[in-house]
């Protein structure tokens, strides 16, 4: 009998044991919902560096198939681009990234390491339909970025002025990503994720075997 490695999704998020049970709802939710059958654990790792830190130390143990998935935090670099059927160049953005200067682990892939890009709140702004759900009445579509490919290559900060304005006249009145991020994330559609290159990259390899095999539906 053949015994499978254990598989761990390393994700930047996370504060406190609720709100870290509530982020593993919220991507096995999404996971369940994009058909993706052999489901990665999610190891909850509260700021970026320690899940940096933490997807090295899985990798050196060797006895895991592990990724990491982080904001990207600014637009990712025209150079290090999905484009043309090429695959990006990740470690390349966060080893030159200020903040970061990660250097890729040995034995690291290019495939291990995933982005929400610019950060969660662009996944959430791609389903508006998500985002209704949860700040019901009052909620101001119009004043959100177009909705597309080019919602990752907005600022992070322009990203964040856009969701604060569209739920100020909401009963929550502002957005809290402790309170709703992954409430949230819970309702976002797949669909609408892979209309973004980066998001669709990680539910793509989300839902590829560690042998580069497709998993079964």
């Amino acid at each position: 009998m053949v015994t499978r490695k254990k598989q761990w999704l390393c994700v930047e998020g996370g504060a406190h044991p609720d709100l870290d049970a509530e982020c593993r709802k919220a991507f096995m939710l999404l996971f369940q919902k994009a058909g993706i059958a052999d489901r990665p654990k999610v190891r909850v790792c509260h700021g970026r560096s320690k899940a940096f830190k933490t997807f090295c130390n899985l990798l050196d143990e060797g006895d895991c198939d592990v990724w990491l998935l982080v904001d990207s935090e600014d637009p990712i670099a025209a150079g290090h681009q999905i484009a043309l059927g090429r695959e990006g160049d990740p470690w390349a953005h966060v080893g030159a990234r200020e903040g970061d200067r990660w250097l890729r682990p040995s034995g690291a892939t290019d495939e291990q390491l995933q982005f929400m890009t610019v950060s969660m709140e662009t996944w959430l702004i791609s389903d508006r339909d998500a985002l209704k759900k949860v700040f019901t009445k009052g909620f101001q579509e119009d004043k959100l970025p177009s909705e597309g490919p080019t919602l990752e290559t907005q600022t992070k900060k322009h990203i964040q002025e856009a969701m604060a304005a569209a739920v100020r006249g909401t009963p929550a009145e502002r957005y809290d990503k402790g309170a709703h991020s992954f409430k949230i994330l819970a309702h976002v559609s797949p669909d609408k994720l892979r209309r973004l290159p980066w998001a669709a990259r990680f539910l793509a390899e989300m839902g590829a075997a560690p042998d580069g095999v497709s998993r079964p539906e």
